[in-house]
Parts: structure tokens; C-alpha cells; sequence
């Protein structure tokens, strides 16, 4: 779901994000990537993920790239809140995953995770995500250059981890 009031809703997260000490962790480069986001997500498909009626983090994707006669594919995030259970986290990824192959229609995923980010490296495995990698200098962690991981998923990859039911 986007949300209608996304600037409110990003607001929130960030101020959250903030108090929690997340920030380096879901923008690893810095300022510079939090500048980025902010400055361009309009142009993002951005979805708020709901744990009952609180905030429990968010899932964005940009870089959405025509890819012609072979579909669209985007660059995906996620970030959630700590007190957030782990199973409510992978059941939020799984629902952010089917609305970009469901609703939006794309054929690919694909994102990048500082080496150093373990948490998050065995989260996108757990979502099914393959993983590529690691590429030095790739990325960013506590202000120093590190390597990362891409991780990527196909449209048939995810319909292969829900057993085809679709």
C-alpha cells in the first residue's frame, strides 16, 4: 500500500529511524544516501508496512528500468523497526515482494547490502533472495568504504518459493 500521506509517513519514519540509531543502517553511505532518498522519493514507490495500527517500517523501490521486450525491474529497500517481531518482518517483506511482482507488475528485484549488515544479508536470504557477492568497495558501513553484497529475485523465482500457486 502507498500511503496517501507519504510525506507524513516518511517524516515519521525518519524521526524514528533517528531515535532508534538506525539511520547508518538503512542509509549505510551517509548523508549522502539519506539526502538521495529524500530528495527523490516522489519518484519512488514507496509502502508503508503496518503492524496493527503503528508503523512498522517501510519497503521503497526506484531505479525502476525498462528492460524492453523483457519486463521491469527496480531496485528494492527495506527497513523496520527493532521491537517489530522477526516474524511479522519476513511476513511484511513477503506481502512489499508480492506487491512489486503482483500489482506493479515487474520480473525483477534487485538491492544492495554492506558485507558488514549480517542481519540484513540473512533476511533477504530468508525472503528468497540469491545473493552475489561479495564486491569490494561496493558500498558503505559506519562511514568507512566496505564490500557488498547484490542480491536480486525474478518474478519466477517468487512464484517457485510460493510452490506456483499462482
Amino acid at each position: 500500500m502507498v500511503p496517501a500521506n507519504q510525506d507524513e509517513v516518511l517524516a515519521h519514519a525518519y524521526l524514528r529511524f533517528q531515535a532508534d540509531g538506525l539511520l547508518p543502517m538503512v542509509f549505510s553511505e551517509g548523508e549522502t544516501s539519506l539526502r538521495w532518498f529524500l530528495e527523490t522519493y516522489r519518484s519512488m514507490h514507496v509502502v508503508a508496512g503496518m503492524d496493527g495500527e503503528r508503523l512498522a517500517g517501510l519497503g521503497w523501490l526506484n531505479k525502476i528500468i525498462d528492460m524492453g521486450t523483457a519486463g521491469w525491474k527496480a531496485d528494492c529497500g527495506m527497513a523496520f523497526f527493532p521491537e517489530i517481531s522477526p516474524w511479522s518482518k519476513v511476513r511484511l517483506g513477503e506481502l512489499f515482494i508480492d506487491c512489486a511482482f503482483e500489482e506493479l507488475n515487474l520480473q525483477g528485484l534487485f538491492g544492495t547490502t554492506p558485507e558488514p549488515n549480517r542481519r540484513a544479508l540473512r533476511y533477504a536470504k530468508k525472503l528468497g533472495f540469491q545473493l552475489h557477492g561479495p564486491i569490494p568497495a561496493m558500498s558503505a558501513w559506519e562511514g568507512k568504504i566496505c564490500a557488498a553484497y547484490i542480491s536480486s529475485m525474478t518474478r519466477q523465482q517468487w512464484l517457485q518459493k510460493l510452490g506456483g500457486s499462482r
